[in-house]
């Protein structure tokens, strides 16, 4: 069974990203992996690339969800006056 398209443009048309690793770009990128894998200060990177991957994880979306609706810093009259 066939489904019907929206599509405006015919297939044979379309514009497709194609995206290719070449072995320059390969050869790059684990010389830069292997640096900072040596890298005295690579526990500090690394915890700091988790914490900023943590924004958008499930957990911190869980986390959101138990938040107030006020932030804790502002009263009530506060957050009526910044809307």
């Amino acid at each position: 069974m066939r489904r019907s398209s929206k599509r405006t443009i015919p297939r044979s048309r379309a514009k497709v990203a194609v995206r290719t690793w070449s072995p320059h770009f390969i050869k790059a990128a684990h010389k830069v992996s292997l640096a900072i894998a040596r890298s005295t200060t690579e526990a500090e990177d690394q915890a700091f690339v988790d914490s900023m991957s943590w924004w958008n994880s499930p957990e911190a979306a869980a986390f959101e969800k138990n938040e107030p609706p006020t932030p804790w810093w502002r009263t009530d009259a506060e957050s009526d006056r910044c809307k």
